[in-house]
């Protein structure tokens, strides 16, 4: 990370120079050559082909000081499990934030002299047109480690009062450090053999629900892996594909670029003697919703994530219910088809090295929903005042997913047949004892994996 040190050095040396251009090549030559291995290891990751009409540059263009750059924070992002890279613009300053375990924090305030440099630059990668700034635009950026593992980005751009911000999404740096295990994602024994169960019926549906960045597709694309054998016959159609698995027909719509929706594919597959079909995901389009429970209810397995804003509420599964209910699709083709909900969350997971035991009142506990009789016997821990190394001094390292598994029982069918509210069905659920997000939060709290203050920020109370 850069330090105020070097920042101060690039300004002194912008002070005294009297050539605009070159006390910006010069600043950031003075910060890459700070980080000449780290950046050098970089240049090594690029590969990407541009446009013929892009291809005529300088020989010397890589060894730009802005290209390094650009470099040195997508190897940073990779090394730090960054998801997402904004490259910001203000009037006074500019600023790069990484999200990390999903919270955003500041890694460099480079001048802002560059920051047209900086979004053209990406935009280059991205085969973007440089030339467009007064609208926003979408490419991709593909960089090789030296492995051979290839790592997708997402890059958008959009026009700001003070110039272009770029947000660079990553869609494998959680796929590279974890395989697709579904122990590691964080079910408890019950709800994993839930999910299990439903995958292993030749039909229906099953919906995986979520806020953006919750999660979905891995746990998606982890439950499925395990039925990805020669006798099955997989489908899958998603807008952007983020994980590829040899064995599945993965089809990729790209709607922002090509205009077609996922009801194009999903309908082909209907005809393609397909056992399983995944769509990832169920958008707010009769269409496809129609079709997923068509094929649902027609001998094949089917599952979908969904995008909802829940919240941050406890009972995840209502939105969810609600949207379902909400179609204007007949009661019992949705009671019918839907087998099991899964709705999630992520949470940070405590440094195991520094996490730190804390003592919190039993008023404070019994008014945060746990049980009187369970006090005496918890031990919480919290994260330790400034970290620790292993967690890079945040107190939190890894997330770890929270789950309400819900199947769909018959007393819950019968109240989609009589056209009950979501809210009804929830009820149900609570009484046939499915513990919502907020609880299952609860056993990772009192299991020591993340703590109370970790909880309230990602679940709400009721």
């Amino acid at each position: 990370m850069i330090t105020s040190t070097d920042w101060l050095l690039l300004l002194l040396i912008v002070f005294v120079s009297s050539f605009i251009g070159a006390l910006v090549g010069i600043s950031v030559i003075l910060w890459s050559t700070h980080n000449k291995k780290e950046a050098q290891d970089v240049l090594d990751l690029v590969e990407y082909k541009e446009k013929p009409s892009e291809e005529k540059h300088d020989k010397n263009e890589d060894e730009a000081p802005i290209v390094k750059f650009v470099n040195k924070m997508l190897h940073d992002a990779i090394k730090m499990g960054a998801s997402d890279l904004h490259f910001e613009p203000y009037e006074e300053f500019y600023r790069v934030r990484f999200r990390i375990h999903g919270v955003l924090r500041v890694v460099a305030n480079p001048p802002i002299s560059i920051s047209r440099k900086l979004a053209a630059r990406i935009k280059v990668m991205a085969r973007l047109d440089v030339a467009e700034k007064r609208v926003p635009q979408d490419g991709y950026i593909k960089l090789k480690l030296p492995d051979n593992k290839a790592i997708d980005f997402l890059v958008s751009t959009c026009p700001t009062l003070s110039g272009e911000k770029v947000v660079i999404k990553s869609f494998c740096f959680d796929r590279l450090a974890v395989p697709l295990n579904i122990d590691k994602l964080g079910f408890e024994e019950e709800q994993k053999r839930l999910y299990l169960e439903a995958l292993a019926n030749s039909e229906g549906l099953i919906l995986i629900a979520g806020q953006h960045g919750s999660g979905r597709t891995t746990t998606l694309y982890t439950g499925i892996s395990r039925f990805n054998k020669e006798g099955v016959n997989i489908s899958s159609v998603s807008d952007l594909v983020e994980i590829k698995l040899p064995g599945i027909n993965q089809v990729e719509v790209n709607h922002w670029k090509t205009g077609l929706s996922s009801a194009v594919p999903l309908r082909a597959f209907l005809r393609q003697d397909t056992d399983i079909i995944l769509v990832d995901e169920i958008y707010f389009d009769p269409k496809i919703t129609r079709l997923a429970i068509r094929a649902a209810n027609e001998g094949r397995l089917v599952i979908s994530t969904l995008h909802w804003d829940m919240g941050y509420e406890a009972h995840a599964a209502r939105p969810a219910l609600a949207f379902l209910l909400g179609m204007g699709l007949p009661p019992f083709e949705i009671a019918n088809s839907v087998k099991l909900i899964i709705t999630q969350q992520l949470c940070r997971r405590l440094c195991y090295r520094c996490k730190v035991e804390q003592e919190i009142p039993e008023a404070v506990l019994l008014a945060e929903g746990f049980k009187k009789e369970q006090i005496p016997e918890l031990k919480l821990y919290g994260p330790s005042r400034g970290g620790c190394e292993e967690c890079a001094y945040s107190g939190y390292r890894g997330r770890i997913g929270l789950y309400q598994v819900m199947p769909i029982s018959e007393q819950m069918k019968r109240l989609m047949m009589e056209r009950k509210y979501a809210d009804e069905l929830v009820e149900q659920a609570h009484s046939e004892g499915i513990p919502n997000l907020r609880e299952s939060g609860q056993k990772k709290v009192t299991d020591g994996i993340t703590s109370l203050e970790e909880l309230n920020r990602v679940v709400h109370k009721d």
